[in-house]
Parts: C-alpha cells; sequence; structure tokens
C-alpha cells in the first residue's frame, strides 16, 4: 500500500498490521471493497454499514449516513457550496510578505453547514512547497499554516505521491474516490492545536470529499549510480500550483488510518497553492 509504506519507510509508526477478514464484527460502522477492505462507508464510491458490501453511487448522488441520496439543497448554503456568503470573492490578497496563497472569502469564520460540518474560514498565515524521493515513490507537498489565539498552530496539508521515476502528475482527482490515509496518491489533512513545528496536533482531520486540481508540479532528476539512486534537486524556481474545492475533512486517528467516533468533520472554503519550494 502507497501510504502504509511511505508510514512504515519514514518510521511513523511502529508496525503495520496485516489485513483482517472483513465482515460485519469487524466493520461493523462501514463495508467491504471487492477485496475483501473494510471502507468507512461514507464515500461515493464505496458507500454502506453493517459489514455489508459496499456500493457506488449513481451520478448526483452523494453517501449520507451509509446510504446512497440525492443531496438536499436550500437557499444556497448547501454543503460543498464555495459560495457561502454573498457569492463574491474578497480581493485574493495574500497577507504581507506572502505571495503563494489565496482564499476565497466564505462569510462568517464559522457556522454549521447542511451536512452538520463545522466550517471554517481562517485567513493563512504563510506557505511552504517542496519535493521529496523516499523509494519506491516521489511526492510533491504544499502546506499553508496559520497561528491562532494562544499561539497554537493549525494547518492544511497536501501531498500527491507517484511511483518514483514517473513525471509528477497533474489533472483534476475527486477526493472521495482515495481509499484511506495509508492509500491515498492525493492526500489533503487539516490540523488544529498544533505546536509551532507542526507536531502534538490535538485534532487532525482528513479529505474525504472535494476535489484537488493540480496543475504544476516540479521534480527532481533520478539518476541510478552504482546500483543506487541519486536525486537532483528540483530546479531554481521550482514550485507547486494546486486548487482545493468542496473540502470535507473527517477527523482521522492517522496513525490507525481510521476515522474518530463520533464522526465530527469541517468545511473548508476554496483554496489556491502557488508556492515555491522552500
Amino acid at each position: 500500500m502507497i501510504r502504509t509504506a511511505l508510514v512504515c519507510t519514514l518510521g511513523l509508526l511502529m508496525a503495520c498490521p496485516p489485513s483482517a477478514t472483513c465482515d460485519a464484527k469487524n466493520c461493523p460502522s462501514g463495508c467491504c471493497d471487492g477485496a475483501g477492505v473494510c471502507q468507512l462507508g461514507n464515500a461515493v464510491a464505496h458507500c454502506g454499514s453493517n459489514g455489508g458490501a459496499c456500493s457506488p453511487c449513481a451520478s448526483g448522488e452523494v453517501c449520507s449516513v451509509s446510504a446512497c441520496r440525492v443531496p438536499t439543497v436550500d437557499a444556497g448554503r448547501d454543503a460543498g457550496s464555495t459560495a457561502l456568503d454573498s457569492g463574491t470573492p474578497d480581493a485574493g490578497l495574500p497577507d504581507a510578505g506572502d505571495s503563494g496563497i489565496e482564499v476565497e472569502d466564505a462569510g462568517p469564520e464559522q457556522w454549521i453547514s447542511d451536512a452538520g460540518c463545522l466550517v471554517a474560514f481562517r485567513p493563512l498565515d504563510s506557505t511552504s512547497a517542496g519535493y521529496r524521493y523516499e523509494a519506491p515513490y516521489e511526492w510533491t507537498f504544499a502546506r499553508a499554516t496559520r497561528f491562532t489565539t494562544g499561539f497554537s498552530l493549525e494547518y492544511v496539508n497536501v501531498d500527491a505521491v507517484w511511483s518514483a521515476g514517473a513525471a509528477s502528475p497533474s489533472g483534476t482527482v475527486d477526493l472521495a474516490l482515495e481509499p484511506n490515509y495509508f492509500d491515498c496518491r492525493y492526500c489533503v489533512r487539516f490540523a488544529t492545536g498544533c505546536a509551532s513545528d507542526s507536531t502534538g496536533c490535538l485534532h487532525s482531520y482528513f479529505a474525504r470529499a472535494g476535489t484537488l486540481s493540480l496543475s504544476h508540479a516540479d521534480k527532481g532528476t533520478l539518476i541510478v549510480v552504482d546500483g543506487g539512486v541519486r536525486v537532483t534537486p528540483a530546479p531554481p524556481g521550482a514550485h507547486v500550483a494546486v486548487r482545493l474545492e468542496n473540502l470535507r475533512l473527517y477527523e482521522w486517528d492517522l496513525g490507525n488510518d481510521q476515522q474518530v467516533m463520533p464522526p465530527q468533520c469541517v468545511e473548508l472554503p476554496t483554496i489556491v497553492f502557488d508556492t515555491p519550494f522552500r
């Protein structure tokens, strides 16, 4: 598994347990996919509960309370809308000194969406981006951070992962189709209550809905030398450009790769990164 290999390689987990048989006993709140893996049961591609077989939802449907349903739209404040107030974005200008991020105006700082999620609009202070190689994968990341009241840190982090030696990816993906955190190729996280070095976060969230559009991602060059691999740095002016829309993230136990219960979710406004590596 992609994320499992990365996490185990990086030493973030002490061990990676083998998979168990998927049934109602060990997958009571989710569903079992065609490979016998327990899914959350709340994704469009894998909808269901009580250890039954996952079902894909039809076009235009959402998976709500483990069942495929046609979403209910109210007076313009339905889940997933990016025009949450008057529909007019702000000037799109970042804070002084930071030219790498744009956040559309989502009206009030916090309210509860139709889906029961906390909707957060918090201007972000700074961004960073970069490229890494860890056999057998390469990946690029972008991160936006903000210090909150009490000087705790929160951040939005984007990872795009691909097989080493391949071209860096581009295009638009549906984050609801990402299977889980360990296996995701396009991974979006939101964390709050973190220390200044981004560790020890009180709450971590993993995107289970929304779109990620990656238009540019620079990478280094892999060169085989004496049976090993040498990686040249990304070129001068390297950057990553990505747009996140209609994000819905659920609180997630990243170490065990499972949703925290009872479910808690956050929706974020559209975020646009065009960030140089640093």
